[in-house]
C-alpha cells in the first residue's frame, strides 16, 4: 500500500480528500496535517511514500518544504495538489525536487492516478498544467519575468511602499487575509525569502520602478 500524507491549509477541502483517499484501497491515508510545521516526528515515525501538498501552506510555504523533507527524510514523492498555478510556480516547484503538479480542479481520477504514476518512479501533469506548460515554453528550461495578476502587482506596489497587510487591506479594500495570501505568492514567485529580497527582485527585473 501507499503510505500518503495531505498537507493543506483549507480544512474542509482537506476533510474531504481525507475520506476521499482513506476509501481507496491501494491508499494508507496516514494523515491530514493544515501546515507545515511539527511534523518531523511524522517523517520520522512513518514510511512516507507520497506527500500532497499545497503551495501556499504556512508557515513554510509549500516549495520550500518540499525543498526541506526531500532533503531531510528519505525522499518522499512530493506531488503538489493546489490551486495556485501558473508556469513560475510550476517550474520552481519542480526545481525544489516535486515528482509532480496537478490542480485542485480535477477530478479524482487525475488525482489517483498521479499518485500512482509518480510511485512508478514517472513525473506527472494534471491536464490543465500540461496546456500550460505547452503553451508557453514547448520543453524549454522555465524561465523569465513573475507573471502576476493585476491584484498581485497592487499589492506588491503597496508592499514595496512599505505598507502593512492591514493597510494594503484597507487601501484595496480586501481583507488582511487576502493580503497575507498573495503576499506569499509574491514571496515563492519571486523565490524571495523576505520583503527585502522581494522589494530588491523586483525592481532588478524592472517589475516595480523607484522614483528619484
Amino acid at each position: 500500500m501507499i503510505n500518503i500524507i495531505l498537507i493543506d491549509d483549507h480544512i474542509i477541502f482537506g476533510e474531504g480528500i481525507t475520506n476521499l483517499l482513506s476509501l481507496n484501497q491501494n491508499f494508507n491515508f496516514i494523515g491530514f496535517y493544515s501546515k507545515t510545521e511539527g511534523l518531523d516526528e511524522i517523517f520520522e515515525n512513518n514510511r512516507i511514500d507520497v506527500v500532497l501538498l499545497d503551495v501556499s501552506v504556512i508557515p513554510i510555504n509549500g516549495i520550500d518544504y518540499c525543498k526541506y523533507i526531500k532533503t531531510k527524510f528519505h525522499n518522499p514523492k512530493v506531488l503538489f495538489f493546489t490551486m495556485h498555478f501558473d508556469d513560475l510556480i510550476i517550474g520552481r516547484a519542480m526545481k525544489a525536487g516535486a515528482n509532480g503538479f496537478i490542480t485542485k480542479n480535477n477530478t479524482k481520477d487525475v488525482l489517483f492516478e498521479g499518485i500512482e504514476q509518480i510511485m512508478n518512479g514517472n513525473i506527472f501533469y494534471s491536464p490543465d498544467v500540461e496546456k500550460i506548460l505547452l503553451k508557453q515554453y514547448k520543453h524549454e528550461e522555465m524561465k523569465g519575468l513573475p507573471i502576476l495578476s493585476s491584484r498581485e502587482k497592487e499589492v506588491l506596489e503597496l508592499i514595496i511602499l512599505g505598507k502593512t497587510s492591514h493597510e494594503i487591506a484597507d487601501k484595496l479594500f480586501i481583507s488582511t487575509k487576502t493580503v497575507e495570501f498573495h503576499r506569499s505568492n509574491l514571496l515563492i514567485k519571486f523565490d524571495a525569502k523576505n520583503v527585502v529580497d522581494l522589494t530588491r527582485e523586483a525592481i532588478k527585473m524592472g517589475i516595480v520602478k523607484i522614483n528619484n
